[in-house]
């Protein structure tokens, strides 16, 4: 069951799941299939109404408006209509630039989003994977007095992962400026590391970097992998994050000193 009404912590965090139930003709995806997505869309929603605090927000680009019969059977209404809100629209054809369509559902959720208004953090979430320790997660950032940007380098740390980041609503205008870098050849992971450095040249303290591991359970939709963490693994997981966290500030200190040489 969900919290009641008037038992609702944590309600300033938000998080906005984003998702594309029938894909475009020209999106290189693995999972293609629009029932399987929505399925996984179904689950991922409901999973995060039933096993955290926060609100949720998801919208969807491909215009599907059916959405709701499939979530309001398993919810009261009252809880449902503090903590979740669906939005759709169609997006525009980007014709290859992987991501571009993410930046126009962050772009509608800011414009149209009710539950959105009141937030002093939101978490983007890619709408078909569950973050499994994501209270956890969010401890780290809950706890930070400032504005912030907080994500997680790819393995090879030549790119940004974008499954799952966070910031506060006053950089939601700085962090889609980054639209216009999306194309065949660069991708929302690269932009996404290019916004990154350029806001730890102008403050440091403003972009963290997760302290947990991100334990995802989900299907990929783009290429078609399996996320899940077995138990036996979350100890070398968090080992390996502390060997991450170590090469994050590495590079924290360069995009530093690279500021401190250009002044």
């Amino acid at each position: 069951m969900l919290l009641s009404c008037n038992m609702i912590p944590n309600a300033n965090i938000v998080l906005v799941l984003t998702g594309t139930i029938t894909p475009f003709i020209h999106f290189k995806v693995v999972a293609k299939d629009p029932h399987s997505r929505l399925e996984e869309y179904v689950k991922s929603v409901t999973w995060y109404l039933k096993n955290t605090p926060y609100k949720v927000v998801f919208c969807e680009n491909s215009g599907f408006t059916n959405f709701m019969q499939y979530i309001i059977p398993n919810f009261d209404h009252c809880e449902l209509d503090k903590r979740f809100e669906y939005l759709t629209f169609v997006s525009k054809d980007y014709g290859g630039g992987a991501g571009a369509g993410e930046c126009d559902i962050l772009r509608r959720v800011q414009k149209e989003s009710r539950l959105i208004r009141n937030a002093s953090i939101i978490v983007k979430c890619t709408g078909r994977l569950i973050l499994t320790n994501l209270t956890t997660v969010m401890r780290q950032l809950k706890k930070s007095n400032h504005s912030f940007f907080a994500g997680d380098y790819a393995i090879d740390f030549r790119s940004m992962t974008t499954t799952f980041f966070a910031f506060t609503p006053d950089l939601y205008d700085a962090l889609l400026t980054i639209q216009p870098l999306i194309n065949k050849d660069n991708y929302i992971e690269l932009a996404i590391m290019h916004f990154v450095h350029s806001q730890i040249r102008k403050d440091p303290s403003s972009v963290l970097f997760f302290n947990h591991p991100l334990l995802i359970s989900g299907r990929s939709g783009h290429y078609g992998t399996v996320y899940d963490t077995p138990l036996w693994k979350i100890p070398l997981r968090y080992l390996y994050r502390l060997i991450r966290i170590l090469k994050w500030h590495q590079i924290k200190k360069i995009y530093q000193k690279s500021n401190d040489y250009s002044q």
